[in-house]
Parts: structure tokens; sequence; C-alpha cells
């Protein structure tokens, strides 16, 4: 195998190891984390992040996301 093979088997070794540890990341989050208004201190003067189901359960309300 070339140099340039080599390079480039690493580069998409690289790419996939990558891939998998950002979902492994994502999976530990919860992976449902939206953005939720009323449930800081603040009480709807600012926004955190949560799952749906406890931003809705502790009152708060869906915000939509950034564009």
């Amino acid at each position: 195998m070339s140099a340039k093979g080599i390079f480039i088997a690493s580069a998409a070794a690289t790419l996939l190891l990558t891939g998998a540890a950002v979902a492994r990341a994502d999976e530990k989050m919860g992976g449902d984390q939206v953005r939720c208004a009323g449930i800081n201190a603040c009480k709807g003067q600012g926004i955190t992040t949560a799952s749906a189901a406890d931003c809705k359960a502790k009152g708060g309300t869906i915000a939509p996301e950034k564009k």
C-alpha cells in the first residue's frame, strides 16, 4: 500500500470513529433535548435545555429552535 493509500485509510477511520463518539455523546444526553422556557430560576426569562417530557412536566414551554 502506498503512502497515499495509508493516508486515505487513516482519514476514513478517523471520520468513522469521530461519528461514533458523537453518536454516543448524543445518546448519553437523552437525544431528545429541546429548548425549554419557564423552568429555570428566572421563570421564563431564560431558556434552558431539557427533554421534551421533562420540560412539559415542570410546566415549561418548548421554545423554537434558533435559526
